[in-house]
C-alpha cells in the first residue's frame, strides 16, 4: 500500500546491503545467513550482509567470525557494549554500499523471502518501502498495544503507516546516509523521511513464530516511544522555527495568568474575596505554570542540542570494540 506518489526514477538500482541488529542470537546466525545468501543469491546483483553485535554476552560474535571467513560478502561490527538498536543501524548505515539498504531483525522473525517483494517496491521508484505484520505472532495483549500506539502515531503524524515499528525495511541508499537517529528514534524513521520530501510505500510482510532465545522487546518501551515521538513531532515540526512552538507556550502561559489575575480582581472589586487571601493560590497557580513550560522547553532544547553533537560525533552513538570488514571488497560491486 503506498503512502505517496512513487517518483519517477526508473533506474535500477544494484547492489544490496542487509543490515541487521544482533544481540545474543547465537541459535539463529546460521540459519538466517543460509536463508538470507539463498535468496541474496537469486536475486542476480551483487549485495553484503552487515552484521552489528550489539553487545552480546553468548557466542554471537565469534560465529559471526566463523561466517566471516566462510564469506566475504559479510561484515561484522562488535560494539563494546549494548547501545541500542538505532546506534546498531547508524553503524550500519555509515558502512553500507548497496543502492539498496534492507534492515531486519536477526531472530527469524523476518523472512528473508520478502526481500524480492521489498526490492520491487523500490524499483517501482518509492524511497522507502516498510513492512506490515499484518498477521501478529505476538501475544494478544502487546498486539493490542501495538495496533493503539500505530493507530494514535497515524491520528497525529498524518502518514497513514500500520506498523511503524515493523524492522523490516528497505531504503535507497542515498536516503539513509542523511538519517540521524539515536535513542529509540529509529521507530520513527519514516516519520523523518517523509518530513524530507521521500516517497514510501507499505508491504504486507510474514511474522513468523520466534524458535530461540526470549524476545527482548518489552511494556516499558511504549513509554519511551511516547517521548520520542514527542521529540520527532518537535524535530519535524518546529527545528527550524522554534519560536513558533516556544510561542504557543508562551501564549498559553499568558493567557491563564491574564485569566488568573483577572478574575480574582474582579472578585475583589466585587468584594467577593480578600485580595490578600487571594495572593498564596494566585502566586502558586502562575509558578507551576511558569515551571511546566520550563521543563518541556528544556527538554526540547536537549533534543536540540544533543542531535547537532551526534550528527558530528558518531563515538557518541556507539564505540566499535572490532570490525571484520574484507580488504578486497570487489565482490560487492557499488555495494
Amino acid at each position: 500500500m503506498a503512502t505517496d506518489g512513487a517518483k519517477t526514477n526508473q533506474n535500477r538500482p544494484k547492489g544490496v546491503s542487509v543490515v541487521i541488529p544482533m544481540l545474543n542470537e547465537e541459535e539463529s546466525i546460521v540459519e538466517l545467513y543460509d536463508k538470507l545468501a539463498s535468496v541474496l543469491n537469486r536475486l542476480g546483483r551483487s549485495y553484503e550482509i552487515i552484521f552489528i553485535d550489539d553487545g552480546s554476552t553468548d557466542n554471537t560474535f565469534d560465529i559471526l567470525s566463523e561466517l566471516f571467513n566462510r564469506d566475504k560478502r559479510i561484515r561484522v561490527i562488535k560494539f563494546r557494549k549494548n547501545y541500542g538498536k538505532a546506534a546498531a543501524y547508524s553503524a550500519g548505515f555509515d558502512v553500507a554500499k548497496g543502492d539498496i539498504v534492507i534492515t531486519m531483525d536477526g531472530d527469524l522473525q523476518d523472512d528473508p523471502a520478502d526481500i524480492p517483494n521489498f526490492i520491487g517496491e523500490i524499483e517501482k521508484g518509492y524511497d522507502v518501502v516498510t513492512g506490515w505484520k499484518y498477521s501478529g505472532k505476538s501475544s494478544e495483549g502487546s498486539l493490542f498495544l501495538s495496533r493503539v500506539f500505530n493507530r494514535l502515531i497515524r491520528i497525529f503524524s498524518g502518514l497513514n503507516i500500520h506498523d511503524l515499528n515493523c524492522p523490516f525495511k528497505a531504503y535507497r541508499g542515498e536516503v539513509v546516509k542523511r538519517l540521524n537517529i539515536y535513542s529509540d528514534l529509529h521507530r520513527y524513521i519514516p516519520i523523518l523521511v517523509h518530513n524530507d520530501g521521500y516517497s514510501i510505500s507499505e508491504i504486507k510482510i510474514r511474522n513468523l513464530p520466534r524458535r530461540h532465545g526470549k524476545s527482548k522487546y518489552s511494556y516499558s518501551k511504549y513509554m519511551r516511544s511516547f517521548f520520542d515521538f514527542i521529540t520527532i513531532s518537535f524535530l519535524t515540526k518546529y527545528l527550524k522555527r522554534p519560536l513558533h512552538f516556544f510561542g504557543k507556550i508562551g501564549l498559553l502561559c499568558g493567557i491563564l495568568g491574564f485569566g488568573i489575575d483577572l478574575l480574582v480582581s474582579l472578585r475583589w472589586i466585587l468584594a467577593d474575596i480578600d485580595i490578600d487571601d487571594a495572593i498564596p493560590s494566585l502566586l502558586l497557580g502562575m509558578v507551576l505554570i511558569i515551571l511546566s513550560g520550563q521543563f518541556v522547553s528544556i527538554g526540547l532544547l536537549g533534543e536540540i542540542q544533543l542531535r547537532n553533537t551526534l550528527a558530528t560525533n558518531s563515538e557518541l552513538k556507539y564505540t566499535i570494540q572490532e570490525s571484520l570488514i574484507a580488504e578486497d571488497e570487489s565482490h560487492v560491486g557499488k555495494c
